[in-house]
């Protein structure tokens, strides 16, 4: 796919050379002459290639940009002032989603991590919560060491364990959250949402998770998170619910920047 969008940004800006044309763009029945149009569209296997296949192919397809551009503007542009300026132009921006992208890695292989270490803490939470004083302690180790938050809410929702990293995902120390419930985070539509999960997970249906969850903060800023919920049991009876969940609040945010790019190319 990238070679095909490449051979077309080739053809755009050499039609003279390739196709045997007398005008000098493929626009030119718009009237357009100077091939801004051309510059911009090089992007476009760019964005295909640092989304899918990483770092490594952004800069390499910013090589080949630069590549198809400079000729043009050195031997043939009629206006070699601007050409230079669009070149420019596009190079940084290129440059720039180049390094987006990078974050975008980084962020993803971080986030498949972190699920391997959430899988692992939950693995191990129902069976070493509240047992042997040395399971005890080991529990807590794994408990207060996770990256991703951690807590354990009784039926009716409210809080009885929370980790490090559940107060920093909330701002609430860890006494005022030992006094609150999970309702105070939640709007009616989240709330819904979770009512929905744990109902599955009371009757025993499989639910498809990790699933994405909104919650309030105490700074009144919203958070968006990737949850996984397991109901805990004693004795083969429900008492509560154990979650993990993880902020990516800043990686839907990049998301979001990254296809609004893409759009307005």
């Amino acid at each position: 796919t990238v070679v095909i969008l490449f051979a077309i940004g080739i053809v755009l800006h050499y039609p003279q050379q390739i196709l045997n044309m007398e005008s000098p763009s493929l626009f030119s029945s718009l009237g357009l002459t100077r091939h801004a149009i051309e510059r911009i569209y090089l992007l476009l296997p760019l964005v295909y290639a640092g989304y899918f296949l990483g770092k490594t192919a952004g800069l390499f397809s910013l090589g080949i940009i630069i590549a198809i551009m400079v000729p043009r503007v050195t031997l043939i542009s009629q206006y070699p002032a601007d050409a230079w300026l669009e070149t420019i132009v596009v190079i940084i921006i290129g440059s720039l989603l180049t390094y987006l992208f990078e974050i975008y890695q980084k962020e993803q292989t971080r986030h498949q991590q972190a699920l391997v270490e959430c899988e692992i803490a939950r693995s191990n939470l129902q069976a070493e919560f509240l047992i042997s004083e040395n399971r005890e302690k080991r529990f807590r180790e794994i408990f207060e060491s996770a990256n991703d938050a951690i807590w354990i809410h009784d039926l009716e929702g409210n809080i009885i364990a929370a980790n490090k990293a559940s107060e920093k995902l909330t701002g609430y120390s860890h006494e005022e959250l030992l006094k609150m419930n999970v309702r105070s985070f939640l709007t009616a539509e989240s709330l819904e949402l979770a009512n929905k999960v744990r109902r599955a997970l009371f009757e025993g249906r499989t639910v498809e998770q990790p699933y994405e969850q909104r919650m309030f903060k105490r700074d009144g800023t919203e958070a968006i998170l990737t949850i996984t919920c397991n109901l805990i049991t004693e004795d083969g009876k429900p008492t509560g619910f154990q979650n993990i969940a993880r902020d990516v609040t800043l990686e839907k945010e990049m998301q979001d920047k990254l296809r609004k790019a893409y759009q307005e190319l």
